[in-house]
């Protein structure tokens, strides 16, 4: 006999097979074959779908052959070459995709020390650890110590401290 009862693991993997193809249908809506390079990246707009990209994620980005990253570390300037949306079940926005020209990424790990301490010629140090983000430590680095390291990485740079 079969069972036709949808449990909330098969609604789940059904809205990642419909998250799979909202962003497939996209990259031929705009002339990108498979080995184009881009990023992908995912706004949840709906809490109703955080579980899918919580749980299903990591399916999604071996389907697309891409990193699929949440928008937090998508570059404010980054080209956006299309934009893939997909309603949540009450017809409400529920994710937006965004398919993108690759740029350095960086992601900041457990800054403590090494920036922290290091202080500039004036013996001021070069950053601040009351006001710590992503500008401040981009700002104290190197520009060609982060080209080189996107250089070898793919366009991800990953600074731990």
């Amino acid at each position: 006999m079969l069972d036709t009862v949808i449990t909330p693991e098969l609604k789940l993997m059904g809205l990642s097979n419909e998250a799979t193809n909202k962003i497939q249908q996209k990259r031929k809506d705009i002339g990108l074959d498979i080995d184009d390079d881009i990023q992908v990246f995912y706004e949840v707009k709906n809490p109703g779908l955080k579980d899918m990209m919580n749980i299903h994620k990591d399916k999604i980005q071996d389907t697309i052959k891409k990193p699929l990253l949440s928008c937090d570390l998508k570059d404010p300037n980054a080209e956006v070459l299309g934009e893939a949306p997909m309603n949540a079940e009450d017809g409400s926005l529920g994710l937006v995709f965004y398919i993108c020209k690759p740029c350095p990424i960086l992601v900041v790990d457990n800054i403590k020390s090494a920036l922290l301490a290091k202080p500039d010629a004036n013996g001021k140090h070069m950053i601040d650890s009351t006001n710590l983000n992503m500008d401040s430590v981009v700002k104290a680095l190197s520009e060609v110590d982060l080209k080189k390291v996107a250089a070898e990485n793919n366009g991800k740079v990953t600074v731990k401290v």
